[in-house]
């Protein structure tokens, strides 16, 4: 009976650790609580001008639809652009710098992040549509984006990293996290469940 239960907490344990480690796919929605809000029509979209969308977005009140607003963009160059601000708050959310930032142009809905990302940005219709912007947090792995915003497809997404540390919306433990906190309790049932059965207590 012992060695039965000793195998099946050391399966348990083998199962929430390869859980843990393995690669994470998580998906990006408008209605999750990382989600910052829109730009449109989010033209041009070199990196400088995505990051400047970015930090003008976290930078207006939570909840706003904001009026028009034209203005000099990173690059020089100017656009009228809609924003409409999430109910989410992200008072303390890094300045986003074009320093090691990606760029996929492929129109892929999934997109995979070094740990240390800040942002992601998804970009619909080269022309059109607008753009959608996320805050992961710095969380690294595999993220699935919406295929669709305004009724038109995703034309590339981008990703960036912040001038320093920021606390963003959501707060709770991200998934691939939680994973590995269940993962390392598991192993650590184990072990101690193995500890008493070789050295019972007389």
């Amino acid at each position: 009976m012992k060695r039965t239960m000793r195998l099946v907490i050391s399966g348990l344990a083998i199962c929430g650790a390869s859980l843990a480690f393995a690669p994470q796919a998580s998906a990006l929605s408008t209605s999750d609580s990382n989600f910052l809000g829109s730009v449109t029509d989010g033209i041009p979209s070199s990196l400088a001008d995505e990051a400047g969308y970015i930090n003008f977005l976290i930078g207006l009140p939570a909840d706003l639809s904001a009026p028009t607003w034209t203005g000099s963009e990173v690059d020089g160059t100017d656009g009228s652009e809609t924003y409409d601000r999430s109910g989410n708050a992200c008072a303390s959310c890094g300045t986003v710098t074009t320093t090691g930032a990606l760029k996929q142009d492929n129109g892929n809905t999934s997109i995979t992040v070094a740990a240390g990302t800040q942002y992601i940005l998804a970009k619909y219709d080269a022309a059109q549509a607008g753009s959608l912007i996320w805050y992961i947090g710095g969380v690294g792995g595999t993220y699935t984006l919406p295929s669709t915003f305004n009724g038109l497809g995703l034309s590339h997404t981008s990703a960036f990293g912040t001038t320093g540390g920021g606390t963003g919306p959501g707060g709770g433990t991200p998934e691939p996290a939680s994973l590995a906190l269940f993962g390392l309790g598991l192993l650590g049932a184990g072990y101690r469940f193995r500890r008493r059965t070789v050295n019972p207590v007389a």
